[in-house]
């Protein structure tokens, strides 16, 4: 009898020894708790690194990854020989070396992992001690507190990237330089930027079209190419490395893209914060998005909130960024159902709509309906508030859109309907943060089609002038001339410009064919762009030029060209759905597109409207017919 009560009185203290939630940490690590426990124990007189891998140990249930690719190893290893100052030859290298190993068939992604199962004890005290040591070695003024600490130096990981031993001391040896010139007094910012512009990040879109899973830190040193969380990841793990605070912050989707969203740095240095996108242009998130329709932004922290909340992961920052406003709604009543989900979403291409934020419920007192609130909402954008059941949005409000102001205009139509409504577009053009679309338009202007007998146009004829030139299309002009020329060329008067079509004709209306002449064509770019009748491919750069030598002198009766564009104007031939929204997109009709506008009639005032095309294509998002029956898409700058 006294052994049992022995034995009961062990088991009790050992459930007792940790807080509830190493408990928890420790039953779900099975096998790996042994490793875990020893940690515990490693550190068992010393309170501070307890306290941190107490810290670690408790949300680390919440992290996965996939296993690195061993057969991409290669890819990696040769991508680093290869030189770093040829951006275009890097890109295109990497993609072929991916392409070479997934010609077999494309790869799954490596196997999950779940930290708690895998993390040793000997990865976890490196990370602990060399965290701690780097924390320590920043200017006390300068040091983060140790709940930041605890956030954005400690952890072993950002977010899905494999996990790999020896990291933190990897990237510590390689940037012990940041240390140094933190000690000398050097401003962080200095040194932040010396750090990104050094490293050469290219961004590659279609990297997970060929390796399916985030990269590693060790492949992303060698690469160096990649998504932006891929850089943020790295990054991430740098500055760490050495005791900067360093967080990811990251946007779920732009409220001006179908469905991408967006990733960037943030630190905390002292008193000082900054937030940097990963490219190394020196520019502040804050700065250099003004104006940008952002929804919500999160700072993901290795502590982990509600498991049952759908932005666990990240603290709420879209204060720091953009004006934001508290949404506020009833659904149901005095009976309202507040264990279902809601939440705020945007137009999403391939989901229907997707959540940025989730609501919280509320009661304002005992005799008042439970209310839906989501706080700081950015303005500048376009939402549909929703029920979120099994993964999938069910709209329960009409779409809104939350002004530069904070004030919220709701699109509902009250039956009334516009006739000969002009549709010019199925995408808005360009938004703050993205102005190349009209850089790539205005760079054509003042541009000029010469005419020459001899290959340095020493005598060349001007035979066409662009002027007051605002179009994405490709446009005919006419050539008056009446004398002939053997050499024929497109030179703009910017400084960096690109065409993505050119074409001349002869007396007869016939399209001309010659050698292709050019100079300066930026790497990575083929002269025969501008020749193969895509509208999506495209050749320019600095000082270039590009055109025709033809066999024998001909004469030039009318030039065609089209400046760099996204294609989503309106093509001719191309079948067009325009739909509008009352509880689901409905249809007001398919059009095969005779010109380069479409006109609608009864066309609902004041409703969502979004413009499909059935022929090619993608990129499409709703937009409103404003009071001049013009089409406006909310965040862009409007065409």
């Amino acid at each position: 009898m006294m052994l049992y009560v022995v034995l009961i009185c062990f088991i009790f203290l050992s459930c007792n020894r940790y807080p509830d939630e190493i408990n928890r940490s420790l039953e779900l690590a099975g096998a790996n708790r042994v490793e875990l426990e020893r940690v515990l124990e490693h550190y068992s007189n010393d309170s501070l690194k307890y306290m941190a891998a107490e810290y670690l140990i408790r949300y680390m249930p919440y992290y996965s990854y996939q296993e690195v690719l061993p057969e991409f190893e290669p890819v990696f290893d040769s991508l680093a020989q290869v030189p770093m100052d040829d951006d275009a030859l890097r890109k295109s290298t990497y993609i072929a070396l991916l392409d070479s190993v997934t010609d077999k068939g494309k790869p799954l992604p490596g196997m999950t992992k779940y930290d708690i199962q895998e993390v040793s004890a000997d990865f976890l005290i490196e990370n602990i001690d060399l965290a701690l040591e780097a924390w320590q070695a920043i200017p006390v003024d300068k040091r983060a507190g140790f709940e930041s600490f605890c956030n954005y130096v400690l952890p072993y990981r950002n977010w899905d990237e494999p996990l790999e031993a020896g990291t933190r001391r990897f990237l510590n040896q390689k940037y012990q330089w940041v240390q140094e010139k933190l000690q000398k007094g050097t401003p962080v910012k200095e040194v932040i930027d010396s750090v990104l512009s050094g490293f050469h990040y290219g961004f590659v879109g279609e990297v997970r079209d060929y390796y399916p899973s985030a990269l590693s830190v060790r492949q992303f040193d060698r690469s160096r190419l990649g998504l932006c969380q891929d850089a943020v990841n790295y990054f991430t793990h740098v500055f760490r490395s050495v005791g900067i605070a360093c967080s990811n912050e990251y946007l779920p989707q732009w409220g001006t893209h179908h469905t991408n969203g967006h990733s960037w740095l943030y630190f905390r240095y002292g008193d000082q914060e900054f937030a940097l996108d990963a490219g190394g242009d020196g520019l502040d998130v804050r700065e250099k998005y003004i104006g940008e329709s952002v929804p919500k932004v999160y700072r993901r922290t290795f502590a982990q909130k509600d498991p049952t909340s759908l932005f666990r992961e990240g603290r709420d920052v879209t204060a720091f960024y953009r004006p934001v406003i508290d949404f506020e709604m009833e659904v149901g009543g005095a009976s309202a159902d507040t264990s279902l989900k809601y939440t705020v979403n945007l137009y999403h291409a391939a989901k229907g709509w997707a959540q940025v934020a989730e609501m919280e419920w509320k009661s304002d007192g005992p005799d008042q309906n439970p209310k839906l609130i989501c706080h700081d909402l950015g303005v500048n954008t376009l939402y549909i508030a929703g029920r979120w059941e099994d993964g999938k949005v069910y709209p329960v409000t009409d779409p809104f859109l939350v002004k530069e102001t904070g004030q919220i205009h709701e699109f509902r139509s009250d039956g009334s309907l516009l006739d000969s409504v002009p549709l010019l577009r199925k995408y808005g053009l360009a938004s703050p943060r993205n102005r190349a679309k009209t850089h790539w338009i205005k760079t054509l202007d003042n541009a000029t089609i010469q005419g020459a007998q001899d290959s340095t146009f020493a005598q060349a004829d001007t035979l066409f002038k662009i002027k007051n030139f605002w179009s994405t299309h490709l446009r005919t002009y006419p050539v008056y001339s009446k004398k002939t020329y053997r050499y024929v060329r497109f030179e703009p008067a910017s400084e960096k410009a690109y065409l993505a079509e050119l074409a001349f004709y002869d007396g007869s209306g016939k399209k001309l064919e010659g050698k292709m002449i050019s100079r300066n064509i930026e790497a990575g770019k083929s002269d025969r762009a501008v020749f193969d009748g895509n509208p999506l491919t495209y050749a320019g750069g600095t000082d270039f030029y590009i055109g025709y030598a033809f066999d024998r002198p001909v004469m030039i009766s009318k030039v065609a060209f089209q400046a760099r564009n996204d294609d989503n104007h309106i093509r001719e031939g191309d079948e067009y759905e325009l739909q509008y929204w009352d509880r689901e997109w409905r249809s007001l009709g398919n059009q095969i597109a005779a010109d380069t506008v479409l006109y609608y009639n009864d066309v609902p005032e004041n409703a969502l409207m979004i413009l499909r095309n059935h022929t090619r294509g993608s990129e499409e998002i709703p937009f409103r017919i404003n009071e001049e029956k013009e089409q406006e898409w909310m965040g862009f700058y409007n065409y």
